[in-house]
């Protein structure tokens, strides 16, 4: 197969289905767009991530059809619906797989592309006709998108080092040129700091009695308005949470989507998160973060953005297992997570995020 020159093409990506690896993909959409100025870029993804691709540099965003329910067969034509969407907003000429899946192989499979790129394995092999080699996911998110381009279109550095600064200049998100059409919560007029309690993991999910904690040692001992942020499901830790009025945390949660939430993390003192998508956000938005981190392997998954990020875990014999749920046998569950104490966390946060 000829490679292709960066020349006016029609390209689909089928973007993560995860807000983290949504966010870890925007070096892979900016050296796309380096590579292929003139092109015709869609966004091919699922509705809830939606709202967070980035306007700056796609043309266009096709929201796939989702089953209303789980049975094989609902599954079954709502992949044939996936991949008759992606055919009818054609023609495209390459159409790239970003999630390691077999559906998102078969879906960019559907959408009729003469050139189709991805990871190979569980079957995908056929579907495509670039196919990538695992190599057992030793790198970082953000790299494992970039090597599904040819090797002559990959940037010279590793993605990781994206956002390192250039010419001596930070490189910044143009967060209003990607996400500039939703509205913004208002934010406090004094200095605050922002706390996202949630996670879709239990194996990545802090007790929220030890967030309550080190929100009184940090709300004692700085005096720092604290803002809670979430979706509709962190709603009731933000309940918890605001218990204590003597606190005076300030809930916005369900507050609508990511985007609403951007000109917060641009403004707050730190951020204090669990490792999910919200920590993703609130770097790539600019605020320093601190990740209160879980099962998952930083190494794979660490947020990269123009805010600091630190990340405060244990070691123990099964970290990381980078599951869902503790299936541990030979001591407590949970165990990476509660070993993590709020007088840890707080010095942590006083060493590296605090402005001096």
């Amino acid at each position: 197969m000829a490679s292709p020159s960066p020349a006016r093409r029609r390209i689909l990506v089928r973007t993560p289905n995860w807000i983290g690896d949504q966010v870890m993909a925007y070096p892979f959409f900016h050296r796309l767009r380096e590579v292929f100025p003139d092109a015709h870029v869609a966004a091919f993804c699922v509705p809830w991530v939606e709202h967070i691709q980035f306007r700056n540099l796609v043309d266009e965003v096709i929201a796939l059809p989702v089953p209303l329910h789980r049975g094989l067969w609902e599954k079954w034509t709502s992949l044939e619906a996936a991949g008759h969407v992606a055919r009818m907003r054609g023609p495209w000429d390459i159409a790239i797989s970003l999630p390691n899946s077999l559906t998102a192989a078969w879906q960019i499979f559907r959408s009729g592309a003469g050139e189709r790129w991805g990871y190979a394995g569980d079957g995908r092999r056929w579907l495509l006709t670039r196919q990538v080699a695992n190599d057992g996911q030793t790198r970082h998110r953000s790299d494992t998108f970039m090597q599904i381009l040819p090797e002559h279109l990959r940037p010279g550095t590793p993605a990781a080092d994206f956002w390192q600064p250039v010419a001596g200049e930070a490189r910044r998100f143009p967060v209003d040129e990607a996400w500039g059409g939703f509205p913004v919560l208002p934010t406090p007029e004094e200095p605050f700091w922002i706390l996202a309690p949630g996670s879709v993991a239990d194996s990545r999910r802090w007790p929220v009695e030890r967030f309550v904690e080190l929100a009184r040692r940090i709300i004692g001992d700085t005096g720092l308005r604290g803002v809670i942020v979430g979706g509709d499901s962190d709603a009731p830790l933000a309940q918890t949470l605001c218990v204590d009025p003597q606190l005076g945390l300030v809930d916005c949660t369900a507050r609508g989507p990511i985007p609403v939430l951007r000109r917060l993390f641009a403004r707050a003192v730190f951020t204090v998160a669990n490792d999910s998508g919200l920590a993703h956000v609130a770097s790539l938005c600019g605020s320093p973060v601190q990740v209160i981190w879980g099962a998952g392997n930083p190494r794979h998954t660490r947020p990269l953005g123009p805010g600091r990020v630190q990340v405060i875990s244990t070691s123990i014999s099964c970290w990381p297992c980078e599951r869902n749920t503790c299936e541990r046998t030979d001591g407590p569950a949970y165990e990476c997570l509660d070993a993590i104490t709020p007088d840890a966390v707080w010095r942590q946060i006083r060493g590296g995020l605090l402005p001096s």
